[in-house]
């Protein structure tokens, strides 16, 4: 496995650098990190990947485990140029299972002109609000309430109404 440096092959889809999953070596590179999760949870991965373009095109295999495999994907790219890598966007969901998970990115290609690999983040899609979040929600409804039924009362006209006035034209 390489760093790129954007400016010394191509550009990264974001900040600076990217990662090719071949080194110049040309072995299959992987790459894995483990993370807390909370069961029942569901979480979002996405990353951003091209091929480098050197080569012809490249397939990676995607893993998300804890107790299970959570995710398991294939991605493949074979459009990339030195001047425009291209690059896809994989999104997909898993749903934790335990305290940890880990994902694992595993190159297929062997080749030396594997996937470019960029921006990669697991992030929480749960909808489970915070405690403050949670009592602003509750004091925006209680306040609701007060002026719906504030605003429900009848409405009073004086006695001598509209209705009994005479308007010239």
């Amino acid at each position: 496995m390489d760093i790129v440096n954007t400016h010394l092959l191509w550009a990264a889809f974001s900040g600076d650098y990217s990662l090719a999953m071949s080194g110049q070596r040309g072995s299959a590179g992987v790459i894995l990190q483990t993370f807390s999760t909370t069961p029942g949870d569901i979480y979002t991965l996405s990353f951003d990947y091209a091929n480098n373009p050197g080569g012809t095109g490249a397939s990676m295999n995607v893993f998300v485990t804890g107790l299970g495999t959570l995710l398991s994907d294939n991605v493949s790219h074979s459009t990339s140029t030195f001047s425009d890598m291209d690059y896809s966007i994989f999104v997909q969901t898993f749903t934790a299972d335990s305290t940890t998970a880990t994902l694992k990115f595993s190159e297929v290609t062997n080749t030396g002109f594997g996937i470019v690999l960029d921006a990669v983040s697991v992030e929480s899609a749960s909808s489970t609000p915070e405690p403050s979040t949670a009592a602003l929600l509750c004091t925006g409804l209680l306040a609701l309430v007060f002026s719906s039924r504030r605003r429900s009362r009848p409405v009073r006209f004086p006695k001598a109404s509209l209705m009994s006035q005479k308007f010239v034209i």
